[in-house]
């Protein structure tokens, strides 16, 4: 507690802290708090629990999901708009499985992006994929049980994407790859 109200501490170590703190901990720290940290440690304490809500996070069996798009890919029927309804519908097993194809991956190099705090890497594979926007923000948001991200980071990240060619976006999945065999 006495090191999570310290003035000098950045706030993404902050973040950290409360991610690994009890609710009784975190309780404490708003409680001692001062005024002008309050709401920054109250914002990180309620994007943790936004986190812990998602749905992403519980296990998942991908066979099933892998066989289908496999399917779905040998009949010519994997294309942007079948990703965009399955990430629509929040059908996880399926996204994951259907960026997989459409971006050359695979679910175990897409499955740490699609569970990842972070969005930007995520991006990576749907550039590779050469998705548009609407897809790209629908996989974004799939990977939470209910909700959406909130506007500025959905900016934050359209304007990462916009900057990102595919080329790059391939030869990051391509190293990516390497180093998860």
């Amino acid at each position: 507690v006495s090191v999570g109200v310290r003035v000098d501490l950045p706030s993404e170590l902050r973040r950290r802290l409360l991610q690994s703190a009890t609710d009784a901990v975190r309780a404490r720290l708003l409680s001692r708090a001062p005024p002008h940290l309050f709401e920054e440690i109250q914002s990180a304490i309620a994007a943790i629990a936004v986190g812990v809500d998602r749905e992403m996070s519980s296990v998942r069996d991908f066979e099933g999901a892998k066989r289908a798009i496999a399917m779905l890919k040998a009949t010519g029927q994997l294309n942007e708009a079948t990703l965009l309804g399955f990430a629509r519908q929040r059908r996880y097993e399926e996204t994951a499985a259907a960026l997989a194809a459409l971006s050359g991956s695979t679910v175990e190099v897409i499955r740490p992006l699609m569970q990842s705090l972070r969005d930007d890497g995520l991006l990576v594979p749907c550039k590779a994929a050469q998705l548009s926007w609407e897809t790209t923000t629908a996989v974004l948001e799939s990977r939470f049980a209910t909700g959406a991200m909130k506007p500025a980071d959905l900016a934050r990240a359209q304007g990462h994407y916009a900057h990102m060619t595919p080329e790059n976006a391939r030869r990051t999945l391509r190293f990516w790859q390497v180093r998860a065999s």
